[in-house]
């Protein structure tokens, strides 16, 4: 399923199945299904989450992205292998990351992913800076790891209380 075309940008009316949270839903599927990274490639990684990864040499890496003009957000999923070391990554980017609310890409927040990999059996921790604030959640099981970067929504939503999304989610080897 993976592809000799060159990575380019995708929009979201050419993968309308892969919503902001569709992605984070498969990358957490992915993640319970792992026993180890041994099991990763780009072709088991296309097999078993429909993305598209294609070849971005710039990057040295297969990844697909997909833009939305909307509201100045992309995301999208990177595999990297070097040596022995191997990746996936989902990751949100906004053209102005520093006012932008993370509302419109937050289908699937922290709270959720934390639940799911609990529920597969991960064992969890935070990582905190010199203050006390969160910069990562690290979850483990087995040989793999889930990296979880946590971004808050700039604002509440309908009411409700601003939420912890995810601005980054790696899976790799814990070694």
């Amino acid at each position: 399923m993976t592809s000799s075309d060159q990575y380019r940008i995708s929009t979201a009316s050419e993968h309308p199945d892969l919503t902001p949270g569709e992605v984070a839903r498969r990358m957490l599927r992915l993640a319970e299904a792992l026993q180890s990274m041994d099991e990763v490639t780009v072709e088991s990684v296309t097999e078993r989450t429909g993305f598209p990864l294609k070849y971005a040499p710039l990057g040295t890496v297969h990844a697909f992205a997909i833009k939305l003009p909307e509201s100045r957000w992309s995301y999208g999923v990177t595999y990297e292998q070097d040596g022995s070391y191997k990746a996936v990554e989902l990751a949100y980017r906004h053209a102005d990351i520093n006012e932008a609310s993370m509302s419109p890409v937050c289908e699937v927040d922290l709270a959720a992913a934390s639940k799911t990999l609990k529920g597969a059996g991960y064992s969890g921790k935070v990582e905190a800076d010199e203050i006390g604030q969160a910069t990562e959640y690290v979850f483990q099981r087995s040989r793999v790891k889930v990296r979880i970067v946590p971004a808050a929504e700039s604002a509440p939503i309908d009411g409700k209380a601003a939420r912890s999304c995810i601005q980054q989610l790696t899976i790799s080897s814990t070694d």
